[in-house]
């Protein structure tokens, strides 16, 4: 089992191992739209990266894949992939009044990131999928991921999201909230309005509804699909709708485990770590060497505390402080901390010398 967490600040770029696999989970960090800083730690570790086989990207937010946006649009630092398949999130059915408010959150989602990214890059290639056609060489299957799913070809079993959730008064609150936010920013917001529209009418957004499917010819980005515009500050409530709808992508967050080796939560609230919980303890899985702290080590839950884990993973900046609970609760007097923002670049299992909680010096 080898684990390669790049130092990129406030975001995410990894790779894992299973069962002689090699998976990498998203690209990117910090809020700007084309994250030079992911890119830098990715070449610095390409020698690990280009093994990958798959990528999972763990949920839609920019700090997580758009690190693979500056590698498509800067072609001096073009790197080309082999990878055999690509998984985001499933969305969950979120049925109220006869409606899947999941479908709507996420095609609001979608809208309110192409207007951040486009804003800020002057690039409107932004969608995921047409990203992985422009790095990839080769054809590669594409699938969302649901609770139970196992990534083919490894140990990895998918605990978040669910098929359908069931709206309890914290995401009910949340969710509505965002939608009418996002309904307000489409009444002041041409732009938005125009980006939401075209997506309504290009069937290539309805791929990520698909159960599964496959692209099967090369893809080079196209200097004419590059439509630059000017820059501009955006609406105020277009940037409150786009706050409120992040927080909101957090509930999708794709959880999952590798045995007993892995552990990881991507950016889940409360409320789906509660639930990841609940179905690790119906597996019987409460250990883990290695656990990946829900975003950033910033979110915690008290149902953590049925959990063990030896090494606990950290990608993060000084912008935020990672949760005492994470230390004040740990089961295992030895577990150990990885944090990017001291320890740089992670490749475990290698030798460090660290402190354990217990501030007794250790190997890793």
């Amino acid at each position: 089992m080898k684990i390669v967490m790049a130092n990129v600040g406030h975001g995410l770029c990894m790779l894992m191992e299973s069962e002689k696999q090699y998976i990498q989970i998203d690209c990117g960090a910090g809020n700007n739209s084309f994250s030079k800083k992911a890119c830098e730690s990715f070449f610095r570790n390409i020698y690990y990266f280009e093994w990958a086989d798959k990528f999972i990207l763990s949920h839609f937010h920019s700090d997580h894949y758009n690190g693979l946006l500056y590698l498509c649009k800067n072609k001096n630092r073009r790197f080309f992939y082999n990878l055999k398949d690509i998984y985001f999130p499933g969305i969950p059915k979120i049925v109220r009044d006869n409606e899947d408010l999941g479908s709507k959150i996420f095609l609001y989602l979608l809208s309110i990131n192409n207007r951040i990214l486009g804003n800020s890059s002057g690039s409107m290639e932004y969608d995921f999928l047409e990203v992985m056609k422009c790095l990839n060489n080769t054809s590669f299957n594409y699938k969302p991921l649901f609770q139970g799913d196992i990534i083919e070809g490894t140990n990895i079993k998918v605990i978040w999201p669910p098929k359908k959730m069931f709206m309890n008064e914290e995401i009910s609150n949340k969710i509505v909230k965002a939608i009418e936010k996002f309904e307000e920013a489409l009444e002041e917001d041409k732009k938005l309005a125009e980006i939401y529209e075209r997506i309504m009418k290009n069937e290539k957004f309805f791929d990520y509804f698909h159960k599964e499917g496959i692209f099967k010819s090369k893809y080079r980005l196209e200097e004419e699909k590059i439509l630059k515009r000017k820059k501009e500050e955006l609406p105020e409530i277009t940037k409150e709708a786009n706050t409120l709808l992040r927080k909101v992508a957090n509930y999708f967050s794709i959880g999952f485990y590798e045995g007993n080796k892995v552990l990881f939560m991507g950016d889940a609230e409360g409320y789906n770590i509660r639930h990841m919980v609940e179905y690790l303890k119906k597996e019987n899985m409460d250990y883990f060497k290695y656990f990946i702290a829900p975003h950033h080590g910033t979110h915690w839950d008290d149902s953590l505390i049925d959990i063990i884990w030896d090494n606990l993973l950290v990608s993060k900046s000084g912008k935020y402080s990672l949760r005492k609970e994470y230390i004040r609760y740990s089961s295992n007097l030895f577990s150990k901390i990885f944090i990017t923002e001291y320890f740089g670049d992670i490749i475990l299992p290698e030798i460090y010398k660290c402190f354990g909680i217990s501030g007794i010096m250790a190997e890793c």
